[in-house]
């Protein structure tokens, strides 16, 4: 059952905020920060800037600080629950940044409410990473997991909804270029090069190929190919060393994707400028 998941402590470090809260504080109000909050059980109405909205199971809004709002018990529903997670305006427009979304034109100009719908598992999942932390928390903690579940969040509102402002390429995804064209990072296996950047492997790898227009692998593999072909044109190394400098630990597959790419094998291209 979900409800042996959830997290009811109020976590917070004077940055981050989050608690699991109820519709019992009906008071209409506002903040000098960002709220966001996500559904995780029940329904209710949700009244916002003098609007009502019927909110159920997985519904997310992001609130900017002049927002007035409040919730309203539904009758058909007694154990309405949502995860309220409010940051500073700073530390929330670092995190678009670092996603590579314009804040500003996205959230503080306008509120997003009920676009967008996470699922039953994601919430879970959510609420878990929560629970991990809770019972030995402590401000760097917090703020991991806090920078993380709003990235998440604020990742699903910008896959479903394509007319949202983004920035240029993401300075994390111009971290990977920069890795890829230095020999230094060629032993390095890709996850090793991202295990700090704070989103899954599927969204690192799908966004990459969505602004460089290939995967991470076929960027590396192309990267070090091209500077294995520059070694051989203008250094006497032996092909082997070659290979393996450039992180091929394997001189068969070496051959093989050299051969594949240039449409000729590196020890015929020694021989002819030999």
């Amino acid at each position: 059952m979900l409800s042996k998941l959830l997290v009811n402590e109020i976590l917070s470090n004077g940055e981050y905020y989050t608690a699991l809260s109820t519709t019992n504080n009906n008071q209409y109000h506002s903040h000098e920060f960002i709220e966001i909050f996500y559904v995780v059980a029940g329904s209710a109405t949700h009244e916002l800037n003098e609007q009502q909205h019927d909110v159920t199971v997985g519904d997310i809004f992001v609130l900017k600080p002049t927002d007035f709002h409040r919730f309203i018990p539904s009758k058909e529903s007694t154990s309405f629950l949502h995860r309220d997670i409010c940051v500073k305006v700073n530390e929330f427009k670092k995190i678009c940044d670092f996603i590579y979304i314009s804040a500003e034109d996205n959230f503080l100009n306008q509120t997003i409410e009920s676009q967008t719908k996470i699922s039953i598992e994601t919430i879970t999942f959510f609420e878990n990473y929560f629970k991990s932390f809770s019972l030995d928390i402590n401000s760097d903690s917090l703020n991991r997991v806090c920078k993380t579940v709003i990235s998440m969040l604020l990742i699903e509102i910008l896959n479903n909804n394509p007319q949202m402002n983004r920035k240029p390429i993401p300075d994390w995804i111009r971290q990977i270029v920069d890795y890829a064209k230095s020999p230094y990072y060629y032993q390095c296996h890709i996850s090793k090069l991202t295990e700090n950047i704070p989103f899954s492997q599927q969204h690192i790898c799908n966004m990459f190929k969505k602004h460089i227009g290939m995967s991470i692998t076929e960027y590396f593999l192309q990267q070090r190919l091209n500077y294995a072909k520059h070694l051989i044109l203008s250094t006497s190394d032996s092909i082997s060393n070659i290979a393996y400098v450039t992180g091929f630990n394997n001189e068969s597959f070496f051959y093989r994707s050299f051969k594949k790419h240039f449409g000729i094998t590196p020890l015929e291209l020694r021989k002819k400028i030999n």
